[in-house]
């Protein structure tokens, strides 16, 4: 005799989660597996040996819980510290001066995620694991020594000591995460809100044991603070993927990369609202050499009101060392909602690649307007070059400066049309030109022209406008004449 059952599979699982949620957190330190477990008991938090569950330290003072644990576990040679849920308020900074350091929030499985909903505020709602640092920075790493293998994931770090909602200009001094010295660091889904930066990297100069190197920063979000990333001094081989922002006074990532830094999958949104310096922008970057960027998309508008500064700003300055060029990249950007340019570019030599942009074309509650240039090249030293796509901006000149378009589809102040395109049009038997609309968005600079079969009579072209352009021949074909042509603003 057979029997079946019918599981309401969402059910159970959401009961599961219930269940999980209710115990108390000391019964999870028997299944966690860490050298450290650190969990709170009303005031207190509490460090416990991760293997012999023993009391390690209690107190009220839970950063000294903190770097009790850190001192515990670099003594064991390294490994996780397991942060159980709660709200972990730090009276004094987190310093990691030990390599081979993991600190994790345990989410009890849960997925993180991210709203900017005002009814849903609460980051204890979105994070099992909080720290709040009022004034400090929350988490030092490598203050005095250069240290290996950090990794910061699974938690969210505060300026602020409630949880209520607050205006959008609160913030405290101090810095989510701040490197220091280090190599081989990771940072992952981490929030940062209410700091003046989220996460800080200075290092020295081209000194060994003075650097930042090998930086994985994954699954971040960044709001309200000043700045998001910000970063100076010798840091390099970062990868940055799946970066968010929200409302961040001055700058989402402002960085002077040395060399091979690439950031994917970067969406900031009504960051910048409140700065005053042109350079303070959403996406500030200023390299010696190399920078990837791929997937970005910024959306100024804070509300209706555009942003005040340039939505990304590029310095490149040239090293002579080797022969580098600075060069930056950037493949599939949406550009959107500014007073200024889209893009400004300085320095003292190098080339900005834009590939497949949409800039100033309509998305959130500014409407898409870029109310300057799509790109402002100050520099007779630097080439950018824009390829493939469509832009829209409120000048007659979509660019000032030295750029080069190709393919791209203009709106501007005027008139629009494509950058480029080609075609073939017929001088018909008998006749001695034919008028050619172009579909560019202004008067081409240059008219390149082919017959297709042999002509009678010399060709040329001319009354070039912003709209056609003739060409002609001083011998009327005594047959269809069809001739290709490619033409160019």
């Amino acid at each position: 005799m057979s029997s079946s059952i019918n599981l309401d599979l969402d059910a159970l699982t959401t009961a599961i989660k219930d269940s999980m949620k209710s115990k108390l957190a000391s019964d999870w330190v028997f299944i966690v597996p860490a050298e450290v477990i650190i969990l709170k008991d009303g005031d207190e938090a509490i460090a416990l040996d991760g293997e012999t569950k023993s009391e390690i330290i209690r107190s009220t003072d839970h950063s000294s819980v903190f770097q009790e644990a850190i001192t515990v576990a670099s003594q064991k040679g390294g490994g996780r510290i397991i942060v159980l849920p709660g709200w972990y308020t730090l009276l004094s900074t987190i310093n990691i001066d030990f390599s081979k350091i993991v600190i994790e929030g345990y989410s009890y499985g849960h997925d993180l995620f991210f709203t900017n909903d005002d009814n849903y505020y609460g980051l204890t709602n979105k994070y099992p694991v909080v720290l709040s640092a009022v004034g400090i920075d929350a988490i030092k790493i490598g203050a005095t020594n250069l240290v290996f293998g950090i990794a910061i994931k699974n938690l969210a770090i505060t300026g602020s000591d409630t949880e209520s909602v607050q205006d959008d200009s609160v913030y405290s001094e101090g810095a989510g995460i701040s490197i220091l010295k280090g190599q081989c660091i990771r940072i992952e889904n981490v929030h940062v809100t209410r700091k003046y930066q989220g996460i800080y990297m200075s290092a020295g100069f081209e000194t060994y044991d003075d650097v930042i190197d090998i930086v994985f920063l994954e699954n971040l979000m960044f709001s309200y603070n000043v700045y998001g990333i910000n970063q100076g001094g010798w840091v390099t081989h970062v990868r940055g993927r799946n970066i968010f922002g929200y409302l961040n006074q001055r700058s989402l990532i402002k960085v002077n990369p040395q060399y091979d830094w690439i950031l994917e999958n970067i969406f900031s949104n009504a960051d910048s609202w409140n700065a005053t310096n042109p350079r303070d922008t959403p996406i500030y970057i200023g390299t010696r050499r190399h920078v990837e960027i791929r997937n970005v998309q910024v959306h100024g508008a804070k509300g209706t009101t555009l942003c005040p500064v340039p939505l990304m700003w590029f310095d490149l300055n040239a090293v002579t060392e080797g022969n580098t060029e600075a060069d930056v990249v950037v493949n599939r950007a949406v550009l959107a909602e500014t007073q200024a340019d889209a893009i400004r570019v300085d320095g003292t030599g190098g080339t900005l690649i834009v590939k497949n942009i949409r800039a100033g074309t309509s998305y959130m509650g500014g409407g898409g307007t870029i109310s300057g240039q799509i790109v402002y090249n100050y520099s007779s030293a630097i080439r950018v070059i824009l390829v493939d796509g469509k832009v829209s901006c409120g000048q007659p000149v979509p660019w000032v400066g030295e750029v080069k378009a190709r393919n791209l589809y203009v709106i501007r102040s005027g008139g629009e049309g494509w950058t480029e395109k080609s075609g073939v049009a017929t001088i018909t038997a008998g006749a001695t030109s034919v008028t050619v609309n172009h579909g560019l968005y202004d008067v081409p600079s240059k008219v390149l022209i082919t017959p297709l079969e042999q002509p009678e009579g010399k060709l040329w072209v001319a009354n070039r406008t912003a709209t056609s352009f003739d060409i002609i021949t001083d011998v009327a074909p005594s047959v269809d004449l069809p001739i290709a042509w490619f033409a160019k603003v």
